[in-house]
């Protein structure tokens, strides 16, 4: 365990213990507490195999949910493979929000707008079953995973490509609207870890010279599909919170905020008028 440890803090892992943790107890099948209450176990000449592999690929600075091949959001699990983002804990603040405007005893209409790994739109299904659930991403790849993911957990959840400015579905539909979109200016790539920047797919993470152009294309779309009082909640990046607002404002007017556990504003939700 110490030398798994001492390669990862090398490599500037800053958690590595935890990570190191978490890839032998893999490994293992056991939990991270199992290591230490049973440290007797012996890795086969297969298992020492795969270790290496794992920390090479984790000392490239790949990160650790993609080598693990599955991540957890909101108490779930869900599977994980590269070239789909890899969702995050400040995002369960989006979904509590979300699951406050979805009765438990309606069937509610739901779209996810650029699904990913499917964890929003699968999380809203798991906690309101009655919910139908649509998602939507440009990519083949993270369709497929949230599929794989729905399968999994035995949701329903309707999956389609689609791109968020020209979204197939007809006027008035849907009760609610949640995403977490592309919001990271293309010039403040470059400054993210290298766990983002070199691992996760662009497509996912940048939204032109601002990192408004998400914002910009679903305010309109959301106002078309939504219901009358239907609402959209989506994911703000942190920062340029009132350029955010300002873009959607002229389509959904009745705005409300809510700040992550750190204090940052995090979810905005715009509402559009009965």
């Amino acid at each position: 365990m110490a030398t798994l440890r001492q390669r990862l803090s090398i490599a500037g892992i800053e958690s590595a213990r935890e990570e190191s943790e978490w890839i032998l107890g893999d490994l293992l099948g056991c939990s991270r507490t199992d290591l230490y209450t049973a440290p007797d176990r012996v890795l086969n000449t297969a298992q020492w195999l795969c270790l290496e592999g794992r920390l090479r690929r984790r000392e490239q600075r790949e990160p650790l949910q993609y080598i693990l091949g599955k991540t957890e959001f909101y108490g779930h699990e869900f599977d994980l493979s590269p070239g789909v983002l890899i969702p995050r804990p400040e995002t369960e603040v989006v979904v509590e929000q979300a699951l406050e405007f979805v009765p438990r005893t309606d069937d509610h209409l739901v779209l996810d707008v650029g699904t990913g790994s499917g964890a929003i739109g699968l999380t809203i299904a798991l906690e309101r079953p009655r919910a139908r659930v649509y998602a939507v991403d440009l990519s083949p790849v993270a369709l497929e995973v949230a599929g794989k993911n729905a399968i999994r957990h035995g949701a329903h959840l309707v999956c389609t490509r689609a791109d968020l400015a020209d979204l197939p579905f007809g006027s008035s539909k849907f009760d609610l609207i949640v995403s977490n979109p592309p919001y990271v200016a293309d010039a403040d790539l470059e400054g993210l870890a290298p766990e983002i920047r070199c691992h996760e797919p662009t497509l996912a993470l940048t939204a032109g010279p601002e990192g408004l152009a998400s914002y910009e294309r679903l305010g309109p779309e959301a106002r078309r599909i939504l219901k009358p009082g239907g609402r959209l909640v989506l994911e703000l990046p942190g920062i340029r919170t009132n350029r955010v607002e300002e873009t959607i404002r002229p389509h959904l007017p009745i705005f409300s905020g809510f700040n992550d556990l750190a204090g940052r504003p995090r979810v905005l939700v715009g509402q559009k008028p009965t």
